[in-house]
C-alpha cells in the first residue's frame, strides 16, 4: 500500500500524512478479514502525483492510497 498526498504543506509532513493514510486503509482491510502473508505500507507523500500541480496546491485526486495485489 502506498499513501499519497497533494502538494499542500511541507514535504516532510506530507510523507507522514501519506503513511498514516496507507496505514488506515491497511487497518480497514484487516478488520474486513484480509489475510495477507505480507502487507507492506509506505508513503510517497507528494511524490508521484496523479494530477500534476504547483507547490502548495490542494488537489483531492492526489490524496489517495494505491493497493497492489500480487
Amino acid at each position: 500500500m502506498i499513501g499519497h498526498t497533494d502538494t499542500l504543506g511541507p514535504r516532510t509532513a506530507n510523507e507522514q500524512v501519506g503513511l498514516r493514510r496507507a496505514q488506515s486503509v491497511a487497518e480497514l482491510l484487516r478488520q474486513q478479514g484480509l489475510e495477507a502473508m505480507e502487507l507492506r505500507v509506505e508513503s510517497h507523500g507528494e511524490r508521484n502525483l496523479l494530477v500534476t500541480t504547483p507547490d502548495a496546491t490542494t488537489e483531492p485526486r492526489n490524496r489517495r492510497v494505491e493497493v497492489l495485489v500480487r
